[in-house]
């Protein structure tokens, strides 16, 4: 059985396993993100709007939408910022946030 995605990284983890996560920095495409998890062996993807503001809202949004439909996990991370901005990425799908 498939694991959900959201639990695909925590779960390697637990049980002493590797996660292979890739980083999408400034190439932030859901296409990109459907081309890592069917060819490139990874178990998630880690989006980048810290280094690479021009990442918008749905780009990220699409890509953790992406990811999760191909079975990966999503992690974002975010410039310092409120509690509401913060939220975002997790109301539109990432697994989590990084800060």
């Amino acid at each position: 059985a498939k694991m959900a995605a959201a639990a695909r990284i925590k779960s390697l983890l637990q049980g002493g396993k590797v996660a292979r996560v890739f980083n999408c920095g400034q190439f932030l495409s859901h296409k990109f993100v459907e081309i890592v998890a069917h060819h490139g062996g990874y178990d998630g993807v880690f989006i980048d709007q810290e280094h690479a503001p021009g990442n918008s809202a749905m780009d990220v949004e699409l890509a953790a939408l992406a990811a999760s439909a191909s079975g990966l996990d999503s992690f974002v991370r975010r410039p310092a910022t409120d509690y509401a901005t913060a939220m975002a990425p997790l109301e539109a799908g990432a697994g989590g946030v990084l800060f």
